[in-house]
């Protein structure tokens, strides 16, 4: 058997790719990236460029598999969309994606790579059953905590350009966000609770569905250091190259 090892994988900074990857960080919960893992059905037919995608597997090692809401409510494979790489494309209307059996709560660490079409209305794309959400809400990139708005007011969208942001909570009542890696948070206060159900687009309770793209999105059960949060930037960047 010949193995093939990826040259890029444990690249010193500045040698050609990145120093650190989502899974080389302790206590990651899931990992979906949308080159890898996207499935027509339950995890046997590998999605095609315009296809829907009816499970999308954690590249975690966890077993985190995300799943279709229902039939019609699948998300298209995009092609090409992002520096060379691939995209999950949610509609405005009930695209979505979940892990039913996933109870996420604090601390965390929540990466997304994703951009939004709609600048008006609140659209989820990292959701949770418990009024915590990731997206591009009311024009601007923002994070809901559980308790109300972490940021929502400077950090404007813009459509179809991607960013990535970080949802950090430590603790109850302790919160940050970054978009890009720019501190955007506007009361740390608001980050009351977790997300509870894990979902994706129009998996939330509130129809808040997603009119965007999502390319890539990682979660800790931790709440991760500056500098680990440096590092995964560093990969993001490599990836995306977003700033």
């Amino acid at each position: 058997m010949t193995y093939i090892i990826n040259p890029y994988r444990y690249a010193p900074a500045g040698g050609g790719g990145p120093a650190v990857f989502p899974d080389d960080v302790a206590d990651l919960l899931y990992w979906l990236k949308a080159d890898a893992g996207t499935f027509s059905d339950a995890g046997s037919t590998t999605a095609t460029a315009d296809g829907t995608v009816f499970q999308w597997n954690d590249q975690s090692g966890n077993g985190n598999h995300f799943t279709r809401l229902g039939a019609g409510q699948e998300p298209v494979l995009k092609m090409n969309i992002i520096n060379g790489l691939p995209v999950l494309r949610f509609d405005a209307s009930n695209d979505g994606m979940q892990r039913g059996s996933l109870s996420v709560g604090i601390p965390l660490t929540a990466f997304i790579v994703y951009c939004g079409r709609t600048l008006t209305g609140g659209h989820r794309a990292l959701a949770g059953g418990n009024n915590w959400l990731i997206g591009p809400y009311s024009g601007q990139h923002a994070f809901f905590g559980g308790g109300g708005f972490v940021a929502n007011t400077d950090a404007t969208v813009t459509a179809d350009v991607f960013v990535a942001a970080v949802a950090w909570q430590p603790a109850v009542s302790t919160a940050s966000f970054f978009v890009n890696t720019v501190d955007k948070t506007d009361a740390s206060g608001n980050g009351t609770g977790g997300p509870g159900t894990a979902g994706v687009g129009a998996a939330n309770p509130f129809g808040e569905a997603l009119d965007g793209d999502i390319a890539e999105i990682f979660v800790y059960d931790r709440a991760l250091s500056a500098g680990e949060i440096d590092d995964l930037h560093d990969y993001l960047q490599f990836r995306y190259a977003l700033w």
